[in-house]
């Protein structure tokens, strides 16, 4: 991966993560920013709307979950999906 498309990853991560307050999309609980090579249930992760497995891949397709929640969904579809796009919605204005 190019050092610029780390950048951009990076950059997408901390624009969501202050969007979010935080918090977890899917649990609300708060999250840590740090990310490292063992993570752990609160380590903010990057969460497809549509999971990558049923051909979600653009930016727009991401918000930030919990680890824990984020591996325990899998390919599942989200629970709270009208919470979310409340969320989209109060975001993009």
């Amino acid at each position: 991966m190019s050092k610029s498309k780390k950048i951009r990853k990076l950059n997408l991560f901390k624009k969501l993560f202050k969007a979010q307050d935080g918090k977890c999309i899917i649990c609300g609980r708060f999250m840590s920013p740090l990310r490292s090579n063992f993570p752990s249930n609160n380590d903010a992760t990057r969460e497809h709307l549509l999971p990558k497995s049923k051909g979600g891949t653009n930016r727009n397709n991401i918000l930030l979950s919990c680890y824990g929640c984020n591996t325990s969904r899998g390919s599942k579809p989200l629970k709270n999906m009208n919470k979310i796009l409340m969320f989209l919605n109060k975001a993009r204005q």
